[in-house]
């Protein structure tokens, strides 16, 4: 016998339950109509915006459904407390209307009682009824997590006992449904993305070792689908739609809804991952791209959203504020902008970057030109602190702008998670025959040309690589008729401004000094043996100029009946044969391949 002095709750008669769900839209024993009506508030506010005010049909109602009166007064109080009668009769409204008229007479039954219920708009009746449904069924009926948040809030608005939390536990079950993500993003920010050789078909080599700019880019025609998957992640379609979330936090249901979220926070961190994997895989970058702004803000405060430094969390941002910056209000933009841990960056964001910022915001704030909402003066106490060492560095931290000065993150020390591994993560490079010979081809005696390795899988056309804040290009260099060739690598201007605000970006950091990642340059050789060509460990690069080896690789002379052809044709003719001679040793299917390592920096940010 049980110890529980609980009485169990009475199973019900399972005959009875079948019998009532069935009666729902049924004429058999329905004794009044629900009418949906739309808000005479929202109609009036709508009316104000237009020349004409709003229709009687606007303010009639838009949809009906017949109800039966002893199933809603004990589904909801609220329904209860609607249902007064008229006083004329003290019979039921069922029985009044299947009452027998009396000899000579021929009066028409009596209309049925209508409870009305208001609803926004027209859209929302379906979820309404969804909602009554509940009441003569107790079964949910939502397909996905936002027609569950639309029947919890009608449901809520009826007052509907039990449907709040059945929506609710619907979009827990949906969440816990998701296919696991965790550890995806790593894995297709590197090995696994960037895995397989790149033809000849990719992106084109470029003809000299710049390119690439400070503005926010777009991307290829590949983005639309890569963001169209982001719609097969519950968590988003929950951030999606914060106007239906609880709205106070004393609401019955918004402990319960915090609970939601923070599995939904959980499984969008799990599938993003890092800021690396992000930045340099192309369909988590433009589904990053495409996140709505709740979701980007979950992301930002998460600890567990990994990164190699601070300032590649920063770069994540600019890229999103280039794409959603018009579909943002400034206190969202702001929110975002407040979860950046700023002290944190890199030694080059905050002495370069973070100035160029606060120039724009000074010059252009009400724009996207100034999107980064910090002052010149704070931004110096952040260049001071970045460059000072011991005893300055401990007092300019004692006299730190206090609260109200800057955002709290923007001071704090809290480190994100470190996601580049012990051995590092590796980044397959490729570039093809008919790339190096639509460049050193065509070059004559003496002549350098350059060629940009592609780095597979990285967005806007696989021409970069990004760690520390920064794109990063790898590239080949050979001068015509030697028999060696360089490999380099270059940091460029980060895409982290926009508009006139490129100028200041460009200003503050042209042939400035780059703390350059830990990272390694490996090149496979045809015999199958891999030669590691260089390696860096935080040195200082230049942006805008090239650090590498003017003769790394070793090439096979050009052949002797290449160089006997003459004239334009003839030299062209030349510059291709000598390009399939003399490259022959690293060429296997047509192509170099090889690997970029990045390694965890040993040099920490700001703060450490």
């Amino acid at each position: 016998m049980s110890n529980n002095n609980t009485p169990a709750a009475p199973p019900g008669n399972r005959h009875l339950i079948k019998r009532i769900s069935e009666l729902f839209e049924k004429q058999q024993d329905a004794d009044c109509r629900i009418v949906f009506v739309l808000d005479r508030t929202a109609i009036a506010e709508a009316g104000s915006s237009q020349s004409s005010p709003p229709t009687s049909a606007e303010c009639a109602g838009v949809g009906s459904l017949l109800a039966h009166s002893w199933v809603l007064r004990y589904a909801s109080d609220d329904f209860a407390t609607k249902m007064v009668w008229e006083a004329r009769s003290t019979e039921p409204p069922a029985k009044r209307q299947r009452a027998e008229p009396t000899a000579g007479t021929s009066a028409a039954p009596q209309p049925l009682p209508e409870l009305r219920v208001t609803v926004s708009t027209a859209d929302d009746v379906p979820c309404a009824i969804a909602a009554i449904k509940f009441a003569y069924t107790g079964l949910l009926e939502a397909r996905s997590i936002t027609e569950a948040l639309q029947v919890r809030w009608q449901a809520d608005a009826m007052g509907i006992q039990g449907c709040v939390e059945a929506c609710l536990q619907a979009i827990k079950e949906k969440l816990q449904a998701a296919p696991t993500t965790a550890g995806a993003a790593g894995a297709n920010g590197a090995n696994g993305a960037n895995g397989g050789a790149a033809g000849s078909s990719g992106a084109a080599a470029t003809a000299a070792p710049d390119g690439g700019g400070a503005g926010g880019g777009g991307g290829p025609s590949s983005a639309g689908g890569a963001a169209s998957g982001l719609s097969e992640l519950p968590a988003v379609e929950l951030y999606r739609c914060p106007g239906l979330w609880p709205d106070a936090q004393n609401h019955p249901d918004f402990a319960a809804f915090t609970d939601l979220r923070a599995e939904a926070k959980r499984q969008l961190v799990a599938h993003f991952g890092d800021a690396l994997s992000v930045l340099n895989n192309e369909q988590l970058y433009f589904q990053m791209r495409a996140l709505p702004a709740l979701g980007l803000e979950a992301l930002l405060e998460s600890d567990d959203f990994g990164t190699d430094s601070e300032s590649s969390v920063l770069a994540l941002l600019a890229a999103w504020m280039a794409a959603k910056y018009d579909s943002t209000d400034a206190e969202m933009r702001q929110r975002l902008c407040n979860l950046i841990r700023l002290v944190q960056c890199s030694q080059t964001y905050l002495s370069l970057v973070v100035p160029a910022l606060a120039l724009a915001h000074h010059d252009h704030r009400d724009s996207q030109a100034g999107w980064f909402p910090i002052e010149p003066a704070q931004a110096n106490w952040f260049t001071l602190y970045a460059n000072a060492s011991g005893a300055m560095k401990e007092a300019l931290w004692k006299h730190r702008p206090q609260s109200g000065g800057v955002p709290d993150a923007w001071l704090s020390q809290q480190p994100r998670r470190q996601c580049l591994p012990k051995d590092g993560r590796v980044y397959k490079l490729s570039c093809s025959r008919d790339e190096l010979a639509a460049v050193f081809g065509g070059l004559e005696r003496e002549q350098r040309g350059w060629v940009g390795m592609r780095v597979k899988g990285t967005p806007i056309m696989e021409r970069s690589l990004h760690a520390m804040g920064v794109p990063w290009r790898v590239l080949i260099s050979h001068i015509q008729g030697k028999g060696t060739a360089g490999l380099y690598v270059k940091p460029m201007m980060p895409s982290v401004a926009f508009g006139e605000g490129i100028a200041h970006l460009e200003k503050l950091m042209a042939g400035k000094p780059a703390l350059m990642p830990q990272m390694c340059v490996t090149l496979q050789r045809v015999n199958g043996l891999r030669r590691q060509i260089f390696s860096i460990d935080n040195k200082l690069g230049s942006f805008g100029r090239t650090r590498g080896h003017s003769s790394m690789l070793v090439l096979a002379p050009e052949p002797a009946e290449a160089q006997a052809l003459q004239g334009q044709q003839g030299q062209r003719a030349r510059g291709e044969a000598a390009v399939e001679a003399q490259w022959v040793g690293y060429l296997a299917d047509g192509n170099i391949h090889g690997t970029i390592t990045l390694l965890p920096s040993s040099a920490q940010g700001a703060a450490a």
